[in-house]
């Protein structure tokens, strides 16, 4: 099965990047429960899901860009049944709202990734860089047999980085070619430790199609390991 890899769009039809620009939220920035502290953890009920603030020049799209949070978008209720009539892994949905420039409260919903499958890639065929924090210095590219390996081997990178104070002494390991598995079933899942933005949502195609017909707005599709913009 052919999966592309699902972008929030950055093309005239949003308007203003990101659309959604500020939280409206109970608590602290702080709380451990607060939604952008779950990065790599899974939405519960004690999870403060906060309103999303449109930005004054955004225009409302089926799926939405945020300025926050950890890897959220913010999604039209047609684009979560549509998403949600799929098999999904590693990924949430959540009800919210977005609070347009006039102050009107419109219903919404938020798709939160938090776990990465990997047994749905295949990991000697993938590739994986070690490069500098932010990126844009590759000092090498590895492959490996398992993905314990590369688990080993982020673990290793983690543990030396905290000799360095100085960020730019710093290394991460990302996987800079996905190759899933031919029979890998799902709608949508989400992989971390991937190049261009740390994680991503990817769908299959006949997931992409059902979208697509349904024409749904402020959606990008690429190749997996194709970068947008």
């Amino acid at each position: 099965m052919k999966f592309w890899r699902l972008y929030n769009s950055a093309e005239k039809e949003v308007g203003f990047v990101p659309q959604i620009v500020e939280p409206v939220f109970d608590g602290y920035y702080t709380d451990k429960n607060q939604l952008w502290n779950m990065y790599l953890n899974p939405i519960d009920t004690s999870t403060i899901i906060p309103k999303g603030q449109l930005h004054k020049r955004a225009k409302l799209t089926d799926l939405m860009s945020v300025s926050f949070g950890a890897g959220d978008l913010y999604l039209s209720n047609k684009l979560r049944a549509i998403i949600e009539s799929f098999p999904t892994i590693g990924v949430q949905f959540a009800d919210t709202e977005i609070i347009t420039k006039t102050g009107q409260y419109l219903k919404a919903n938020i798709i939160h990734p938090y776990n990465t499958n990997h047994s749905f890639l295949e990991v000697p065929q993938c590739e994986f860089r070690v490069s500098n924090i932010m990126g844009d210095i590759i000092y090498e590219v590895l492959k490996f047999k398992t993905i314990t390996d590369f688990i080993d081997k982020k673990n290793a990178l983690i543990k030396s980085n905290k000799m360095y104070q100085d960020i730019n002494l710093q290394k991460s390991i990302s996987i800079s070619k996905a190759v899933i598995k031919e029979n890998v079933n799902y709608g949508i899942f989400s992989i971390f430790d991937i190049t261009y933005g740390g994680f991503g949502f990817f769908v299959s195609q006949q997931l992409k199609d059902e979208i697509l017909n349904s024409k749904c707005t402020g959606i990008i599709f690429r190749e997996v390991n194709e970068r947008y913009p």
